[in-house]
């Protein structure tokens, strides 16, 4: 189970970006406006299957055992920035884990431990970097261009029929081939 424990504390897109790319002079829909950054932004992450500002995340999961002995546990939302806390949960007590491999070039980060295949509990920061200066250029404009659609068009648009959008998020998404 992944539960998010402390969210970015920064926007990647501000209202004063966003305003600017709308050419808005006024403050009428600020809320508005910021509701529709957060969207965009919720929705190129689960898009791109990413953390785009850095957030901290605890997963709990049933490692899977293979056949070196190891046991394999997928981190989901990367780019992993940071691996804070390595726990086996086990029904007498919390064992903490100095020993770990982390494995970052297959598709999914992996943390693998040596044992049996019981819970493990990991603590880790996941994303770009803090400040959306860490996002690469092209997520940023996605973002910022969905949020300027929405506002443009506040009725349904697919978005994902966007070939700027798609064209500037491709390079950065997750596709599984099997």
């Amino acid at each position: 189970m992944l539960t998010l424990l402390q969210g970015p504390e920064i926007a990647l897109v501000s209202l004063e970006e966003a305003k600017n790319h709308l050419r808005l002079d006024h403050s009428y829909d600020d809320n508005y406006l910021l509701s529709l950054i957060q969207t965009a932004t919720d929705y190129v992450e689960n898009y791109l299957c990413k953390s785009l500002i850095s957030k901290k995340f605890r997963l709990v999961g049933t490692p899977q055992i293979r056949s070196d002995g190891l046991s394999y546990l997928k981190l989901p939302n990367f780019p992993i920035l940071e691996i804070i806390s390595v726990k086996r949960l086990r029904e007498k007590g919390i064992q903490i884990i100095d020993r770990f491999c982390f494995d970052q070039k297959r598709a999914h980060p992996e943390i693998c431990v040596y044992g049996d295949g019981a819970p493990i509990e990991v603590i880790y920061k996941a994303g770009f970097g803090d400040k959306p200066i860490h996002v690469p250029t092209g997520i940023f404009q996605a973002v910022l261009i969905m949020t300027g659609e929405m506002y443009e068009n506040r009725t349904a648009v697919p978005m994902e029929n966007s070939n700027l959008i798609q064209a500037l998020l491709a390079p950065y998404r997750f596709i599984r081939i099997r």
